[in-house]
């Protein structure tokens, strides 16, 4: 199946606002930035460069507007998840993580 790559847009979204896919199962009004374990165990930065320190979703629409793809920046989802039973790891990364994490599957399974 071929596809239409001209159909595709690249959206950056620096806030939540009122996209749906914020809104999915869990209403999440702030991106946070999440660190890695190292930095959130110790309290350390969340970036990567200190010239560019806002956390953001990056995201392809396809032609309906519907996401295809989701990718976080500066904000690590991941080791959010997988740390979360660390006793130093705090828990408001873990949860929100889990939180934008469920709606992004929730949507994934509804559009």
């Amino acid at each position: 199946m071929a596809h239409r790559l001209s159909c595709l847009r690249l959206q950056v979204y620096l806030g939540c606002g009122t996209d749906e896919i914020f809104h999915t199962f869990f209403d999440i009004d702030t991106i946070m930035q999440i660190p890695n374990v190292n930095n959130g165990c110790y309290g350390r930065r969340t970036w990567q460069s200190p010239t560019d320190i806002a956390p953001r979703i990056l995201g392809i629409r396809d032609d309906k507007g519907r996401w295809m793809v989701i990718a976080t920046y500066n904000s690590d989802l991941g080791d959010a998840w997988e740390h979360m039973d660390v006793a130093c790891y705090p828990e408001r990364f873990s949860g929100q993580a889990y939180r934008m994490g469920i709606n992004f599957v929730i949507y994934a399974m509804t559009h």
